[in-house]
């Protein structure tokens, strides 16, 4: 997907097909609504204007979102700092998430401003993060907002077309990604 889209460096995105998310959640692509359905997960939501801001679930209102500039979201979570851009350490999650993995997450700082972070895992040099570990580190970083994204098997990064980190389970197909490219 990297080299088919032209990208300067990408991750995967979320796991909207998984088990958890598979029929629930909101999935907008380039501003267009795949799905709208409710959930007990929080979503995240990249807009236009280059803002990013993460919702609860009582908080979702697909049509809102559109009419307020929505162009990606994803639904897999959790968020990972709180509105003063401190480290969270309880998580709208379950148990296994909070363990250890390989992960992906998106942090944020201003407007078109954004941190992309990947870990690697489950090897005998790298075991992956823990979800506070990964807060921590976002707040370190300065970000406002951060959202783990799918991980695992998951977990790649691209630059250019050279897979930059050495992913758990390589031969994985990733169905969704984050390309950041040149212009379009």
């Amino acid at each position: 997907m990297s080299a088919r889209m032209k990208s300067v460096l990408a991750v995967n995105g979320d796991s909207y097909s998984n088990s958890r998310h598979w029929d629930n959640g909101t999935i907008i692509r380039n501003g267009v609504i795949y799905r709208a359905q409710q959930t007990d997960m929080e979503t995240c939501v990249l807009n236009w204007d280059g803002t990013m801001k993460i919702y609860n679930p009582e908080e979702m209102d697909t049509q809102k979102l559109i009419d307020s500039g929505a162009y990606q979201s994803w639904i897999f979570g959790p968020s990972l700092l709180d509105g003063n851009g401190k480290a969270k350490t309880t998580f709208r999650t379950w148990p296994y998430i909070e363990e250890s993995h390989p992960r992906t997450a998106i942090g944020y700082y201003e407007p078109g401003h954004y941190c992309l972070l990947v870990v690697d895992g489950r090897k005998d040099n790298s075991r992956g993060m823990f979800l506070d570990e990964m807060a921590g580190l976002f707040e370190q970083l300065g970000c406002k907002a951060a959202y783990n994204l799918d991980g695992g098997h998951c977990s790649f990064m691209t630059l250019k077309d050279q897979v930059v980190n050495h992913p758990y389970k390589s031969e994985h197909k990733v169905e969704d990604g984050i390309f950041i490219t040149e212009g379009v």
